[in-house]
C-alpha cells in the first residue's frame, strides 16, 4: 500500500476515529498516524503530512464544530477575476445616456472595421462601469435580519461559556444553551416564513418556476454550489479541468465522422457551382432597425460574454443612437 500511495501521489485522510491497541502502532511512511484511545481529542486517524486541520466555530443550527482540512503546496496560481455585474442595482437610464454620449466621439470614416469595433466595445464597457455596480453579497440569505443575527450571537456566546465550563459541567449551563438554541431556531423559522411570503408574492408560478426553485433552495440553506465532479477513465481519476478535457476527447472521438472521398468531391464541385450563381437580392440588403431590435430582444439573459466583454443585458439596454452605429 505504501508503494501505491507514493506512486499515485495519493493524499489520504481518514476522518473516523481509529481505536488501536496500545503497543501496536499503525505506521505508513510519509503519513501521519494518530492513535485514539478516548484520551486524545484528535479525530483524524491517518492523513498525509501535508494536510493541516482547522477547527471552526459552531454554526447556529448545529452543536458540532466544523473542521477545515487543507492540503499545503497544491494550490494553483490563478488570476483574480472581477466580480460579476450586479444588474439588479444597475442604472439603465444612465447607461443608455452614457453609451449614446460616448458614441458621438467615435469616428468611423477611414478606420479599419476591427479597430472601430474595439473602440465601440470599449465605449459600451466604459458606460457599464459608470452605471452598473459589480459584486453581490456572498452567501446571501433572503430571510436574514438583525433579529436573527442577535439570536445567533447570543447562541455563540452561550456555547463559548459552555466550552469554558467543560471542566466543571452543570445542568444550568446546559439548560441555558438549549434555551438559546431554541430561541435562535424559532426566530430563524419565523423569518424564513416571512421571507417566503414576501419573495413569492411577485413571482408568476406559470413562468418563473426556475426562480421559485432557486428561492426554495436558498431559504432552506441549500447551497447552489455543486460538488466537485470526479471522473474515472481507464483506472485514472480526474477532477476539475481534467474532467472537461476528458469529456472533450470522448465527444471528439464520438463526433468524428468518416466522409468518403467521393462525397467530398461532390461537395466541392457543388460549392464552386454555387459561387458562380448571382447572390439573391435579400442577402445583399441591409438589416433594418426593427429587425435588429427584435433579434436583440430574443437574446438570453445571464449568459457569459465573449471576448468583447459585452453581455446581452448591455445590448438590450442600448439606445437608438448607439444601435445606429
Amino acid at each position: 500500500m505504501q508503494h501505491f500511495l507514493r506512486e499515485n501521489n495519493v493524499n489520504i485522510c481518514c476522518i473516523e476515529e481509529t481505536h488501536l491497541q496500545e503497543g501496536k502502532p499503525f505506521k505508513i511512511r510519509g503519513y501521519q498516524v494518530f492513535r485514539s484511545d478516548r484520551k486524545e481529542r484528535k479525530k483524524e486517524s491517518v492523513m498525509t503530512r501535508n494536510i493541516s486541520r482547522k477547527v471552526c466555530d459552531q454554526l447556529g443550527g448545529s452543536d458540532h464544530r466544523s473542521g477545515i482540512l487543507s492540503i499545503r503546496g497544491t494550490k494553483t496560481s490563478a488570476h483574480a477575476k472581477l466580480p460579476r455585474w450586479n444588474y439588479k442595482k444597475a442604472n439603465w437610464g444612465k447607461f443608455e445616456t452614457r453609451a449614446n454620449e460616448l458614441k458621438k466621439d467615435i469616428v468611423a470614416e477611414g478606420k479599419n472595421i476591427n479597430n472601430f469595433v474595439k473602440i465601440f466595445n470599449a465605449s459600451i464597457e466604459k458606460a457599464a462601469k459608470e452605471s452598473i455596480p459589480r459584486g453581490v453579497r456572498k452567501d446571501y440569505k433572503p430571510y436574514w435580519s438583525n433579529k436573527i443575527q442577535e439570536t445567533h450571537d447570543g447562541l455563540t456566546r452561550t456555547r463559548d461559556e459552555r466550552d469554558e465550563a467543560e471542566s466543571n459541567p452543570s445542568q444550568e449551563n446546559n439548560i441555558k444553551l438549549q434555551q438559546s438554541k431554541a430561541k435562535h431556531l424559532r426566530t430563524k423559522l419565523e423569518c424564513q416564513k416571512r421571507g417566503w411570503r414576501e419573495k413569492t408574492s411577485s413571482l408568476n408560478m406559470a413562468k418563473d418556476t426556475t426562480k421559485l426553485w432557486n428561492l426554495t433552495k436558498t431559504l432552506n440553506d441549500e447551497g447552489s454550489k455543486g460538488q466537485k465532479i470526479t471522473l474515472e477513465v481507464e483506472g485514472r481519476t480526474f477532477t476539475g479541468k481534467a474532467v472537461a478535457n476528458a469529456f472533450a476527447k470522448g465527444y471528439e472521438a464520438e463526433s468524428n465522422t468518416n466522409i468518403p472521398t467521393s462525397r467530398k468531391k461532390e461537395v466541392r464541385t457543388e460549392i464552386r457551382e454555387r459561387q458562380k450563381t448571382p447572390t439573391h437580392e435579400i442577402m445583399q440588403s441591409g438589416i433594418t432597425m426593427s429587425e435588429m431590435k427584435q433579434s436583440i430582444r430574443k437574446l438570453k439573459k445571464k449568459k457569459s460574454p465573449g471576448q468583447d466583454n459585452i453581455t446581452n443585458e448591455m445590448l438590450q439596454h442600448l439606445g437608438n443612437s448607439a444601435l445606429n452605429t
